[in-house]
């Protein structure tokens, strides 16, 4: 009904276990209903809810299509969302969120400027009295100590099934403490 008024239209997945076989399906509704968006995100995975995470195969056959559909399909704009792991389809996904590839500033309304909207407790700094371009240097400079901790992790077969952004968090607690971010 919002997409025929002309309103500006999304539908949104989360992928895990139980659905995403269904993506497909998703995707014709969108395409039916000519709503020229959809969200896909995975899973944020917690003690309660890890059974349903995806393995890198499927993550990947996801992230394989939704780039399929971006290149293709002219009336349809698929975003994935951070905690798909959508930096990376040779396998194992990587499961690198997308600020890792550049700095997109998230500025609570007190001033702090966090790595990401989803991870609380990665501020950077506070823009009342650090300049954009520090701000800039530092989001950087974790989005490379998060990349070598991982490949890390990787090298020692420790890769599969990591939560994205509880993975965030803890590897920003230990960055900030060594760099003395508060």
């Amino acid at each position: 009904m919002f997409a025929q008024k002309g309103y500006h239209t999304k539908l949104a997945l989360c992928v895990n276990k139980i659905n995403y076989q269904e993506f497909d399906d998703i995707i014709k509704l969108a395409t039916i209903l000519q709503v020229p968006e959809v969200n896909v995100a995975g899973l944020i995975e917690f003690d309660f809810n890890r059974n349903l995470s995806l393995i890198s195969e499927e993550k990947n056959k996801i992230i394989d299509k939704c780039r399929f559909i971006n290149n293709n399909y002219k009336n349809l704009k698929i975003h994935m969302t951070t905690s798909l792991g959508a930096m990376n389809t040779n396998s194992p996904v990587v499961d690198f969120c997308n600020n890792i590839a550049g700095f997109k500033p998230f500025i609570r309304a007190n001033g702090d400027c966090d790595y990401c909207c989803d991870a609380e407790g990665t501020s950077l700094g506070s823009i009342k009295n650090t300049s954009l371009i520090e701000l800039a240097q530092r989001h950087l400079e974790f989005s490379n100590y998060m990349r070598m901790d991982r490949f890390k992790r990787i090298a020692e077969g420790e890769h599969e099934n990591i939560s994205v952004c509880n993975y965030c968090i803890a590897t920003y607690k230990k960055f900030a403490a060594e760099k003395e971010i508060s």
